[in-house]
């Protein structure tokens, strides 16, 4: 299918087809335990690590498939984040649509679960790359943002949402879990407001790590109670972002507690989209404040019928 047909589809609404998403599908790896997960990712680590490094140390371009068109595009390497002198590989890669690799893989996930036309989606953030690219795939997005002003009309709490119980096919997130207090409330809500059968969709830090590690909390009288050193991620809305957790394999075992059925981590570590591990040269147990690699991870899980 060429990109005429692409665009064409999508003025449709017909299901999403590209070549990305077919290599998608096929260098895809779902865990759904963590020993194999673990396993995976340490023979990844020592056997990709030098090439990895050397191909952020090259710096310049690579050809990579998106799923805006079928084929391949120039981008660039580099992107402003980085662990000591390499380029953090997560956020790098940014396709002409303005996706960057994590971006692009969720966007991925999300177009091989698409079922039919006008499947309603709970979007958090709001014009974004993410979002302009998920509106062409055939979904009804409702798109939000959490911001200091409780009264914009897409103002969007995820520990209290605004969501009328079991309205969407699809709650989708983008890095957001991380910087809530209370994942676990935000989770729950996630699965009220998804309809039977609909699907939790997201992607947040995960660490090759059994547990999940509090990095700070809010408490009852609404102070802010720090456990180790600020970790601060930027975003689109403001500076920064307080990060408090970094999550291990526990968040799985969350989502099942809460009652999601299918939960699951897919993994797709494919040169061709622009998907590597992060490139942190450090394994977590080097240092237990800063957590280290990561793969190309995405959570997925199911809300029982």
């Amino acid at each position: 299918m060429n990109s005429f047909a692409i665009r064409v589809r999508r003025k449709l609404r017909l299901l999403p087809q590209s070549k990305a998403l077919d290599i998608y599908k096929e260098a895809t790896d779902e865990f759904q335990e963590f020993e194999p997960l673990l396993d995976f990712h340490q023979e990844h680590f020592a056997n990709q690590r030098a090439s990895e490094a050397a191909l952020s140390r090259q710096n310049g371009t690579v050809e990579i498939f998106h799923a805006s068109r079928n084929y391949p595009a120039t981008v660039a390497v580099a992107t402003s984040a980085k662990f000591l002198d390499l380029y953090n590989f997560r956020e790098s890669f940014v396709d002409p649509s303005g996706l960057n690799a994590r971006q692009r893989q969720l966007l991925l996930a999300t177009q091989r679960r698409i079922e039919k036309r006008n499947q309603k989606a709970a979007l958090f953030e709001y014009n974004t790359p993410l979002h302009n690219e998920l509106s062409k795939s055939g979904l009804l997005i409702t798109p939000s943002h959490f911001v200091g002003d409780p009264s914009d009309p897409l103002h969007q709490d995820l520990q209290r949402l605004g969501y009328a119980d079991a309205a969407f096919d699809f709650a989708i997130h983008s890095d957001v879990l991380e910087h809530v207090p209370n994942a676990h409330v935000a989770l729950r809500e996630c699965f009220r407001i998804l309809r039977p059968g609909g699907r939790l969709i997201f992607t947040t830090p995960m660490f090759p790590m059994q547990k999940n590690m509090l990095r700070a909390e809010i408490d009852d009288a609404g102070n802010l109670i720090r456990h180790l050193p600020d970790e601060i991620h930027g975003d689109n809305l403001t500076g920064g972002i307080l990060t408090f957790h970094n999550f291990g394999w526990e968040l799985v075992e969350i989502l099942r507690e809460i009652g999601f059925t299918d939960v699951g981590v897919e993994v797709c570590v494919e040169p061709k989209l622009g998907l590597f591990s992060t490139n942190c040269p450090i394994w977590t147990s080097l240092d237990p404040f800063q957590p280290g690699n990561m793969l190309p991870i995405v959570l997925k899980a199911v809300k029982p019928r």
